[in-house]
């Protein structure tokens, strides 16, 4: 029972201490430019942490539908270039062909055959 209360003791403490904070905070102005700084930061980020709790639009259901994503123009000359790429085009069925080792190689498209055994290779059937 002893430990319950001393765990309880320490619990209201702490809130206690996080509430007279947060209303010094608040509530009172000093000179000391640091404590402005502080300050400054603390209400902007309160103020923040209680709108985003009284927002309903953070779920999906509030996402406009004609909502598209913005890239910064940055990030867009990195990926504009990925965007242009030709897509790999897939032939039906692949191809099969053995190397001079005797191995055994099955690709998706002839261009992946080295040039010395495409003569050699063999359209695979559905």
């Amino acid at each position: 029972m002893k430990r319950l209360f001393v765990w309880l003791l320490w619990a209201v403490v702490i809130v206690g201490t996080c509430v007279a904070a947060d209303q010094f905070l608040l509530r009172y102005s000093l000179d000391a430019p640091a404590y402005r700084v502080v300050q400054t930061f603390y209400k902007d980020f309160r103020s923040r942490i209680i709108l985003l709790v009284q927002k309903d639009d953070l779920r999906l259901d509030g996402v406009k539908a004609d909502w598209t994503p913005t890239l910064p123009p940055a990030m867009l000359e990195k990926i504009e270039p990925l965007l242009q790429q030709k897509e790999q085009v897939v032939e039906p069925g692949g191809y099969v062909y053995i190397d001079k080792a005797g191995g055994l190689h099955l690709t998706t498209r002839l261009d992946e055959v080295p040039k010395e055994y495409r003569t050699s290779a063999k359209p695979l059937k559905k």
